[in-house]
C-alpha cells in the first residue's frame, strides 16, 4: 500500500507541521486511537510502488514526500518524466480526474486508455471527496479492456458525521461530507 500523508503525519508528528489545523487534530486522535499493531502495518506502506506497468502514489510522483497536489493538466505534466510506467495513480487532492501526456485530461466515466499514451489517474476518495459530489469515488480500472471507470455510490453520510462527533473531532470534518468539499 501507499503511505500518505495521514499516514506519515500518524506515524511521524514531525511531517504535520504543514498541515491545517484540522488534520493536525485528526491526526493527533487516529495517532491515540491506534494500536501498536496498527503503527507496525502503517510502518511497511512505501511512498511509491510499481506493478504490472503501473506506478501507485499518494501525491505526485516527482516528489511524493512533499505532498503536492495535481488539480491540472499543466501540473500533470511535469510528472511524466518521474515514473517510467505507462499508467501512474494518484490520490491526495479527492479530486478524480485522468490526466494524459499529450497534456489533455477528462473526467468521464469511462476512459478507454490508449496504447501510445501515457497517463495520471487520480483516483478520487471512497472517504471524503473533494469534487462537489459527496458519493465515494473509486476507479475500476480493467487492464484487459484497457479502461479506468469512476465508480460512485451513496453511504451512509449521516452515520459517518455521528463517528465523527462522538469521537469529538472538528465539526467542520463531518459538516463537509454531504456536499464532497
Amino acid at each position: 500500500a501507499c503511505k500518505g500523508n495521514h499516514e506519515s503525519g500518524i506515524l511521524d508528528p514531525n511531517v504535520t507541521y504543514s498541515f491545517n489545523e484540522l488534520a493536525k487534530e485528526a491526526i493527533k486522535w487516529t495517532r491515540n486511537s491506534v494500536s501498536e499493531e496498527d503503527l507496525n502495518y502503517l510502518s511497511e506502506f512505501k511512498m511509491s510502488y510499481s506493478r504490472e506497468n503501473c506506478f501507485f502514489v499518494h501525491a505526485s510522483p516527482d516528489y511524493p514526500e512533499r505532498w503536492q497536489y495535481l488539480f491540472s493538466s499543466s501540473q500533470a505534466s511535469l510528472c511524466f518524466n518521474f515514473f517510467s510506467e505507462r499508467i501512474c495513480f494518484v490520490g491526495h487532492t479527492h479530486v478524480p480526474a485522468v490526466f494524459v501526456d499529450d497534456g489533455s485530461s477528462n473526467v468521464q466515466n469511462k476512459v478507454i486508455l490508449e496504447e501510445n499514451k501515457r497517463y495520471i489517474i487520480n483516483v478520487g476518495s471512497v472517504g471524503q471527496p473533494r469534487d462537489g459530489n459527496p458519493r465515494c469515488c473509486f476507479i475500476l480500472f480493467d487492464e484487459l479492456e484497457k479502461s479506468a471507470e469512476f465508480i460512485r455510490l451513496e453511504y451512509p453520510v449521516e452515520k459517518t458525521q455521528k463517528k465523527i462527533a462522538k469521537c469529538k473531532l472538528p465539526e467542520y470534518l463531518s459538516a463537509r461530507l454531504p456536499i464532497g468539499r
